[in-house]
């Protein structure tokens, strides 16, 4: 029997249980959603966000899988429904003999909707991103930036300063002498501050109001790419049973002004952070002139809570100056922006764009690993 392409339909769960476990089962850290509705609160198109879910079936085998998650863009100010390319994984990954499945899925996935993107991938050299370039896909890195707040946890699990022995060692070295404390408060004394953040009244939300709308009305045309984040899409994004994604507002003189969504996450074994307490500013939009205030705000809720590191990645230069006006420190990302012919086409200059473009963690995938 040929190989095919099919809807992810309930009957299939047993089938695509078994390829996870054959996945796990093989050392992959890959799998499947298990289920053909992944993501329940976005219930159908109406919502401007859907998922469809397929499988590749070979008989009675699932031997590969993908989703695309359907959103509501706005490109050079008009409105375009795209989707995320979500997920894919192949049995190839394990088993040489199925080394075409992913040419297979991204092929079908490009028939059903040619505007595809990804964000994530964990770098250049990942085997989906490599993937994707050599299928005449754009790529370009979303900038990460970090502020340390503890330098001896900070020394102690960040994994990618900690490669080898030898710099295991020295970093180490410097935890336990204190240099590490005495040259971050030395560095962070030179770095510059948010100096309204502390005027702004910061909110938490459960939902988002109504002048949420407002704002998106005066921010969205400033970016040359940017999902929509109406208050209707937002609620659909970060529901209130969602506790992990913490919703703040921030309001000037009782007029909104921004809003964020953060994360409060204490990890354990991450393959990047290891075991440090970590603050992420994920998601947010804010009036041009308070972007910088709005992270500064962020940052001080987020100390509040005891973290260890903050962390964000974002696209546009608004987004990037603000962080580094509230004193966060430019390092090296993992986080890549992801972009089919036909959409990359219709971007226009593609790698001369990112800067005018509002990604960050609350895109694609949302905010995994953190």
């Amino acid at each position: 029997m040929l190989m095919k392409i099919i809807p992810f339909t309930d009957d299939l769960i047993p089938a695509v249980k078994a390829f996870n476990l054959r996945l796990k089962a093989s050392g992959s850290e890959w799998a499947f959603f298990d289920n053909p509705d992944p993501l329940p609160q976005f219930p159908d198109a109406s919502q401007r966000v859907s998922v469809e879910c397929f499988l590749l079936m070979d008989d009675d085998f699932v031997r590969g899988a993908y989703a695309l998650r359907h959103q509501d863009f706005l490109i050079n100010g008009e409105k375009f429904s795209i989707a995320d390319y979500w997920r894919p994984i192949s049995e190839g990954i394990i088993n040489n003999a199925f080394g075409m499945v992913a040419v297979m899925l991204l092929a079908d996935a490009i028939k059903r909707q040619p505007f595809l993107f990804g964000v994530g991938g964990g770098g250049f050299n990942n085997n989906l991103p490599r993937f994707l370039k050599a299928s005449r896909w754009s790529l370009c890195e979303i900038p990460f930036f970090f502020s340390v707040l503890h330098p001896f946890k900070f020394l102690k699990n960040i994994k990618f300063l900690r490669a080898t022995p030898l710099k295991r060692f020295v970093l180490d070295s410097v935890a336990y002498s204190g240099l590490g404390w005495s040259g971050m408060k030395t560095l962070n004394a030179f770095l510059p501050k948010a100096k309204c953040a502390e005027l702004l009244d910061i909110e938490i939300c459960e939902n988002f109001p109504n002048d949420i709308d407002e704002l998106w009305n005066i921010c969205g045309n400033e970016y040359a790419l940017i999902a929509i984040r109406d208050r209707k899409l937002l609620n659909r994004l970060y529901p209130d049973h969602d506790k992990a994604n913490i919703k703040l507002l921030f309001r000037n003189s009782g007029r909104l002004v921004g809003w964020a969504v953060v994360r409060n996450t204490k990890m354990a074994h991450h393959k990047q952070f290891g075991g440090m307490h970590i603050g992420s500013l994920v998601d947010g939009l804010a009036l041009h002139e308070y972007t910088a205030d709005i992270v500064g705000g962020c940052a001080i809720f987020l100390k509040d809570k005891k973290v260890d590191l903050i962390v964000s990645n974002q696209a546009s230069d608004i987004w990037c100056n603000g962080l580094k006006k509230a004193g966060f420190i430019k390092g090296p990302s993992n986080f890549i922006f992801q972009a089919s012919p036909k959409l990359s086409a219709m971007l226009g200059n593609f790698n001369g764009q990112r800067s005018t473009w509002h990604l960050n963690r609350g895109d694609g995938d949302g905010p995994i690993h953190l």
